[in-house]
């Protein structure tokens, strides 16, 4: 061993080091390997060289003088702490260490002081974990918390009658939380309003023979309407609003992304050559190509449905019908939330 030592020009005192280091780790951990790893990660003094003094007035000058809504430069927060430094005949520091405690502070409460909430909400965490929120986003069994909002989907439209162009339509989506299937949807050219609501309300109980515990909603004026609020309560169900957190609707969200990837933007009409007008030639246009009608988009949006709810969904682990039915055999049919599609419920469901 000495005899490779002196061929690498490696000294006597370093090899008798990492024999140390090897008796010791064998005798301890029984694995002499282990204690010729490096720790350089340990090497140097990791303790801090400035003056505590200097350390705390440097947090509160940021804290006050940069931290604050009328977004100052970090240069304005230093002139102000070289003066504080002055004054009170603490060791200053250079700007380089200055900016490296303003880099430290957390990027989320950074902006929140600077820009507000809204700006600070794209730097948080995406996930929910944690978080207190006054409904659970999934429930506990299927038909417990149904999410619903509306897009306008990515596509135009025509008439069935003389193939004159409609524009694009509106659709409104029920999706269960807890077994992320669809059970409800409308289509509708009029902005989301309380009647594309009590369409797919319609739709749901129809399909599942169910009305939802709970419904979450964003903060459109159609989810407080008198009609729905009042439909909802005749049921005994509430409504949960997420309003300005738009990570609580994920779920949906989520579902609208894939409608228009896996199906609006495949079909002819769609609007992606509209993203980049500039350099849209005329027989690019979406509105001379569209072919596609209101009933023959419901049928394939229908047709669509049917085939993701029996597709395996990644974060089940099983597809959205088997996670459905298999929580109604397992957590009982729950007749109080049973509702007969019947005349009575049409005409509840029928407001002007």
């Amino acid at each position: 061993m000495d005899e490779v030592a002196k061929s690498h020009s490696i000294s006597e005192r370093t090899v008798r080091n990492w024999r140390r280091q090897f008796n010791l780790a064998e005798q301890e951990l029984g694995e002499g390997f282990v204690g010729l790893i490096p720790k350089i990660s340990a090497r140097g003094n990791r303790e801090s060289r400035l003056d505590p003094a200097t350390s705390s007035l440097i947090e509160l000058t940021l804290e006050e003088h940069y931290l604050n809504k009328k977004s100052p430069p970090l240069s304005h927060a230093y002139g102000l702490f070289l003066h504080a430094c002055e004054k009170s005949e603490i060791p200053a520091v250079s700007l380089k260490t200055f900016s490296s405690f303003a880099k430290r502070i957390d990027t989320a409460k950074k902006v929140r002081a600077r820009s507000g909430d809204k700006a600070a909400y794209q730097h948080e965490s995406g996930s929910n974990k944690g978080r207190k929120m006054p409904w659970d986003l999934s429930g506990q069994f299927a038909m417990d918390v149904v999410h619903t909002d509306h897009t306008q989907l990515d596509i135009e439209l025509v008439s069935s009658k003389n193939g004159l162009g409609l524009g694009r339509p509106w659709l409104t989506l029920f999706l269960d939380g807890f077994s992320r299937k669809p059970v409800g949807f409308a289509i509708l050219y009029d902005p989301p309003s309380y009647r594309s609501l009590m369409i797919g309300i319609r739709q749901m109980v129809k399909s599942t023979g169910y009305f939802p515990a709970s419904f979450v909603v964003d903060g459109g004026k159609e989810f407080q309407s008198v009609y729905f609020e009042t439909l909802v309560a005749s049921k005994g169900s509430s409504i949960q609003k997420r309003e300005g957190k738009p990570r609580q609707g994920a779920l949906i969200e989520r579902y609208f992304g894939s409608v228009t990837s896996q199906l609006v933007d495949r079909l002819q009409g769609n609007t992606q050559p509209t993203k980049n007008v500039r350099q849209m030639s005329r027989d690019m246009n979406p509105k001379r190509s569209a072919i596609w009608t209101l009933e023959s988009l419901h049928s394939a949006l229908d047709s669509f449905l049917g085939l993701y709810s029996s597709s395996d969904h990644p974060a089940l682990g099983c597809s959205p019908e088997y996670q459905f039915e298999r929580s109604m055999a397992r957590d009982g049919a729950r007749t109080i939330r049973k509702v007969e599609y019947n005349t009575d419920f049409t005409i509840l469901t029928c407001p002007p």
